[in-house]
């Protein structure tokens, strides 16, 4: 294997930077995502951006990106937070409503192009795993989550994501492994 971590902010590249320090496969680019131009395809895309956080034309850049970073037959996992879009159309009105759900609509609208599956996961907050494959002949080709690769892809993203909170959330980092370890 071979991991490509794109991250824009230094804090985090910087912390991510030394974890990895020692490993040879790991490269970590201290970059936005939104200018990345990288040079090469990538089998699997494992993704922590907040879509529902973001700026529509960024999100259907990101999305973009997404499906050209990819080879033929890829997948792109990526993280939601279970209740935000919930919570956030039961907050918002008006042109910020407007705006809100034409954010999702943009990434159900991508979701739906391809074979897409969405896994439940048990941590705090509650969370969804989506795998979309990309798939730009064959796209009704079904995904099934009991399979061994996405095993693998899901404790990718749980990894990702216990990085990412203990520094979000100011959480014990040893906690935070030991939930991680507990989880899966």
């Amino acid at each position: 294997y071979k991991l490509d971590v794109v991250e824009r902010d230094p804090k985090y590249a910087e912390i991510l930077t030394k974890m990895f320090k020692d490993n040879p496969k790991v490269t970590i680019l201290c970059q936005d995502l939104t200018t990345w131009k990288p040079t090469k395809k990538y089998d699997a895309i494992v993704s922590t951006v907040p879509f529902n956080a973001l700026q529509q034309d960024q999100i259907e850049s990101i999305l973009s990106l997404y499906e050209n970073l990819l080879h033929p037959n890829s997948t792109i996992s990526y993280i939601e937070l279970r209740w935000i879009p919930s919570i956030v159309k039961l907050f918002t009105w008006g042109k910020a409503r407007r705006e809100f759900l034409k954010k999702l609509k943009t990434v159900k609208k991508f979701r739906e192009r391809f074979s897409h599956s969405k896994v439940p996961v048990p941590n705090l907050p509650p969370a969804f795993i989506h795998h979309i494959k990309i798939d730009k002949e064959l796209w009704s080709l079904s995904i099934d989550p009991s399979n061994s690769y996405f095993k693998i892809l899901n404790c990718i993203s749980f990894f990702i994501i216990f990085l990412v909170f203990p520094t979000l959330f100011n959480r014990d980092k040893y906690l935070m492994k030991f939930l991680f370890f507990v989880s899966i």
